[in-house]
Formats: structure tokens, sequence, C-alpha cells
């Protein structure tokens, strides 16, 4: 398949997983799961039209369709994540109109609570332009009861002064402090916060804006959930034109996540009695101060008590003077972003190093872990006997840490190849080949070799995945080792260069699909989640680790109901149901997975019949994390895996419910 834009063809990549169009179509016409594609094309400014052709196994071709996109001439993209058809999906989605304020002022005044929210706004030197819009965007907001409180950090600038003054005496709800020395912008919101009487505060930058709703939607969600201690929502970013784009659509409460970037960040809105109690923003952490404060605040909080909006109630303003722009536009901050998480897993009690991840701005978080602990790595296998042995080999010729023990489960291997391996690798050491003598059955065959198996850590693994990369092991291990985690996966790539996984996600492309995948492996994804360790509901059995008391806890693998698919989505949704155990995936563990070359696809009858069974006992046995998954916004489309916009999305027809 090829994309055609004028006189440019452009490849486009088939065989992406589409379930919603096998569901679609079946059982009326035969449609394979993976009748998808995907491509990229660069067209000009305006309007363009892009046919999409394709060439047949008879050697036919055929133009599949003709569409006119709008190139609306953006010069600067960020990190490639600005998304041309945000401005439509604004207009369509997120703008308030008349009827939508009319909906809200009604809601209000049904709410049982109606709480004053502080807004704490440290301001210096801004300009002009910019503080009257700021401030105008609160005295827009839909819910009224609320207290602007500013400090002004000795703005040298008289026009500063002037403004607050003017504001200050227009409307009784905003309160400024005329700081007498400069101080920075950590003990500035520590004055506003001083003068603040409301029950929650909210976080607002001298240049930044709120959208009018914002305060609607965050009081609404403490009517819902009125034991909330910290809400934050989606945000995108604005220009100096008034142009929003390039929006974070956030995950539910992520706290891998969180210790990789500041995915709270904004709009965050706080409970005041803690904010007081950890004694606010800490003055030798400017430029992470928000980050900072967000840690200890969490020590005085729990999971349950953290919400997420997923709304856009925050414009960051995109300037040059910003780290909206570039986190290098203040290097001190990528420095105390690092300090604030080490001083919260000091606190944590957490053994770890913190690291710079893939980019500035990135983190990484590497855990300690006992040189005493061993994993045992089982690798189920047929025949196949290259495959194999490129998988035993690569682990035992790259692997760093060395206290590990191989158990190859044989399924019955008829070839005289393989039984030369296996004689051959049963001289290794570190290799125990297990004898697995009945029908194939994936979850079983697991579950048989870890009652053998003697590491602390239990890691699963594909023979057709090959390492790479030295560390891999002690990566997953380490994570694996961690109480709060019952399963961690790798970063897995094809031979290409392209993803293959980097994480489950529920309901998207059918019950369950690879987060990324074929994606380039440099493409770092919405807002870095490509390339950040954190929580996800799932990760793929092709490479999960777990610690061996957590496996048996959970029975293993369900062998029952779902012989060869989903087992590992079922094992690590149930890790969390039944245990309160995450899942969290590390893109720090890269491996190359050369995916189903061992079994290859599923063709026959009996198999669409055992896959539609086990496909009917995931959407009853999981049906609400199908329907929504915690980490994955409802924003985003269940189309395809690469984290694009959902048209519409998924709370429509919810808005002031």
């Amino acid at each position: 398949m090829w994309a055609v834009v004028g006189e440019t063809e452009t490849p486009i990549a088939t065989g992406v997983l589409r379930q919603d169009v096998t569901d679609r179509f079946s059982p009326e016409k035969e449609v394979t799961s993976t009748c998808g594609f995907y491509g990229e094309v660069s067209t000009g400014p305006g309007e363009n039209f892009i046919e999409i052709h394709a060439k047949f196994v008879d050697g036919s071709s055929a133009m599949l369709f003709k569409r006119l996109v709008v190139n609306l001439g953006f010069e600067t993209t960020p990190k490639r994540q600005l998304d041309e058809d945000y401005l439509a999906w604004v207009e369509c989605f997120d703008t308030v109109g008349i009827q939508d304020r009319q909906n809200m002022e009604s809601a209000i005044e049904r709410f049982e609570k109606q709480p004053l929210i502080s807004v704490l706004l440290p301001v210096y030197n801004t300009e002009e332009r910019w503080l009257c819009e700021v401030i105008e965007s609160v005295k827009s907001q839909i819910y009224s009861n609320w207290e602007l409180c500013i400090a002004d950090d000795a703005s040298p600038l008289p026009h500063v002064r002037e403004i607050l003054e003017k504001y200050e005496k227009s409307d009784e709800r905003i309160k400024v402090v005329y700081r007498e020395e400069n101080g920075h912008i950590s003990a500035t919101t520590n004055s506003a916060l001083d003068v603040a009487t409301g029950e929650f505060c909210a976080l607002l930058d001298h240049d930044d804006a709120l959208p009018p709703h914002a305060f609607y939607y965050v009081v609404k969600e403490i009517n819902e959930h009125p034991d909330a201690d910290l809400i934050f929502s989606d945000e995108d970013k604005i220009d100096a034109d008034g142009k929003r784009f390039d929006p974070y659509f956030k995950s539910d409460w992520n706290p891998d996540l969180f210790l990789s970037h500041n995915c709270i960040s904004h709009l965050g809105v706080y409970k005041t009695s803690i904010l007081r109690e950890i004694e606010g923003f800490n003055e030798d952490l400017n430029g992470s101060q928000d980050w900072d404060m967000a840690f200890r605040f969490l020590l005085k909080t729990t999971p349950e008590r953290i919400r997420h909006i997923p709304r856009v109630l925050y414009h960051w303003r995109y300037l040059d003077t910003s780290t909206s722009k570039s986190i290098e536009s203040k290097p001190y901050a990528v420095d105390a972003g690092k300090k604030a998480i080490e001083q919260y897993l000091e606190a944590r009690g957490v053994a770890a190093e913190v690291m710079q991840g893939m980019w500035s701005g990135a983190y990484r978080v590497k855990y300690g872990m006992s040189e005493q602990t061993k994993v045992s790595i089982i690798i189920p296998f047929r025949d196949q006997a290259s495959v194999t042995e490129r998988c035993v080999r690569s682990i035992l010729e790259k692997t760093e840490l060395r206290n590990f023990e191989i158990l190859l489960v044989d399924n019955e291997s008829e070839e005289q190849e393989a039984k030369e391996f296996i004689q051959s690798i049963s001289a290794e050491e570190k290799v125990q080949v297990l004898p697995y003598p009945h029908p194939f059955n994936f979850a079983a065959i697991n579950n048989f070799a870890a009652k053998r198996a003697t590491g602390e850590v239990v890691l699963f693994l594909n023979n057709d995945v090959e390492v790479v990369e030295g560390n891999w092991l002690k990566e997953l291990a380490s994570q694996a080792m961690r109480d709060e985690i019952g399963a961690v996966g790798a970063w897995l790539l094809f031979p290409d260069h392209h993803v293959q996984h980097a994480g489950i996600l529920m309901g998207v492309c059918g019950i369950a699909v690879e987060a990324f995948k074929h994606q380039l492996e440099w493409n770092i994804g919405h807002m870095g989640r490509a390339h950040l360790n954190q929580f996800y509901s799932a990760v793929t059995g092709a490479c999960l680790a777990t610690r061996r008391e957590v496996f048996e806890k959970l029975g293993g693998f369900n062998e029952k109901d779902l012989a060869v698919a989903y087992n590992d989505v079922d094992f690590c949704l149930r890790a969390k149901r039944d245990l309160n155990l995450h899942t969290t995936w590390t893109p720090y563990a890269k491996l190359i997975h050369h995916e189903s070359t061992s079994r290859g696809y599923e063709v026959s009858d009996t198999q669409k019949e055992r896959f539609e069974k086990e496909s009917s006992f995931m959407k009853k046995e999981w049906k609400e994390w199908i329907e929504t998954d915690p980490y994955y916004n409802p924003n985003l489309t269940k189309y395809n895996p690469s984290f694009t916009l959902a048209w519409p999305p998924r709370w429509l027809g919810d808005e002031t419910k």
C-alpha cells in the first residue's frame, strides 16, 4: 500500500491490528484482525488531496479512497506532538457555548458542596498583556466561588503594580500581596498561600490561562468524590495568537509515570490543609517547585484520594522563556527535578538511583536489588531449534546479571534439529530442559515450569525474543522485587526498529493491544509515554517478570479459560484486583521480538473457535477494564494504539451530569 500526495508516493505499513473491523463485519465477511494500515505523509500548506492505493496478490492495483485534508501550516511542532486536527477537535468538543454555560450554571446550583477555590498566582515583571489575560481567565469562571491570591515578587516594572491595584479594587475576590524583596517563585507562591482561605488551592502561572469551565469541572469532581485531596486535569499549550495545540491527555493517577516526569502539572488543585501541613513550597527547589510540593503532598494522602479529570482545563503559554517550549530555557529545573525525586524516594525508604531519562527533563529511577536475588527464566518451545537457540544464547552471552536459571520447556518437539539442540543446550550449567508431553496450552506450560522454578523472580519469555542489551534482566528483576508491583513488562521491538510492545492498552482495537505498536523506536509517543517508565493495566507475556510468591498467590495463569490468548492480560488484571499490585512497564529493558515465528498466526477453525471462546471470557470477566482503561485517556482513540484523538471523546454526553 502507498499514499499519493501530488506527485509524491509514500509507503504505508500494513498488518495493523483492527479487531474493531473484524467485529463489525463478522460473520457476514471473513476479515483478518490485522487488516489495518498506518502511514505518515507530508503535505504542503492549505488544502491537499491524499489518495490511498493498494496492490493485490493477483498483481492488480486500485485506489481505495481519496480524502481532502487541510494543513494548517504550523511552523513549530515541539517533539512532533502537534496534532493538526486538534483545532477542529477543540471546536467540536471543547468549546463552551451559550447552552453549555446555562447547563453548567444549573448544575452548580444543585451541587451539595460549593467550596471556595483559592487560586495561587505568583507574579514577577509579567508582560501587561499576559497579566491581564491570566486574571481575566479567572474572572470569567462559570463557577464563581473563588478567590484570586496574587503575590508580586517585588517587580521593578511599574505597570505590574498599577494593573494589580486596579484589579484588586474592582473585585473583592482578588487579594494582592506585595513582597518587599525578590524571593523567586517558591517564596512568592508561599506568600500567596499565606492569604488563601479556600478549602482547595489551584496553582496558576502568571502568563497562562484557564478556560471558563475549569473550576466547574473541579467542583463537580469534588461533589462526586468528596474525599479528594488532589485533583489534576488534562492540559494543552497556547501561543501568542491564542491558538491551542500540543494537548496532553493524561493517564489517571500513575505513580511510576509521575516519577518519570511531572504528569500532574496543570491544572493542579490541592487540599489547602495538607499544603499548610507540608509548609507549602520548597524555596531550595525553584524551577521544580510544583513537582517537589506534589511529592511531599503524596506522603500525606492515598491514591484513591487523587482524582484525574479528563478535560483540558489549563492552557500553558508557549513563550521563549517558558518550560512549555523547552526545559533548556530553565536548566536549573532539571537538577531541581532530580533532587525532588530523590528526596521523595528517601522519605519513602526506597533504595534507588535517580538518573536522567532518554532526554532532558525525563527521569529514570533505577531500583536497588539484593545480589542474592535469583531469576528463573521460563521459555516454552516446540521444534524451531534455531529460533530457540538464538534466544537462549543471547541470554547466556549478553546478560550482565548472572544469578539466573533457564527452564526450557519442550512441548513435544519432533524435529531432529530440535532434539540435537536439546542435547547440546542441556550441557549448559544454567539451563534445564523440562519435557512437557501434553497438548499445547500456553498457560499450562508456564504454570508447569513455574512450579519447578527456584528463583525469587520468575520471568516468562517467548522463545522468539532476543537479548540485545546486558542490563535487561536486572532492570526487570529489580522492578519486580518492588513490594507494590505484581508484573513487569519490557520494551519489545521488531527487528526493523518498530515497536512491538510498550505496555498494553485495554479496549483498544478490540479487547487489548500493545501501546505504540508499529511506531518507530525513536518516536517518543504522546508526551514521551513511549519512552517513560509507567503503570499500565497489563503487559505482554512474551516478556513478563513477577515475584514467584505473587504468581503462586494468584494461582498462576488461567489455563482453564485462557489456554493461549490473553492469559498474560488476565494475570496482570487479577494482580491488581485481587492483590492490589500494579503492573509496570520499563523502556530500560529493551529486547528484539521476532513475533510469532515459533507458532505462527492462528488460521485453523479450531484455533478460531478457541480464540472466540477466550475473547468471550475476557469480555465478560473484564468488561469494565475493557470499557475504561484508567491508564488510557477517553480523549484518545480506541481504533489504533498510537494515542491519537478520539472522534468523539468517550465522555461526550456527560459534560454536565
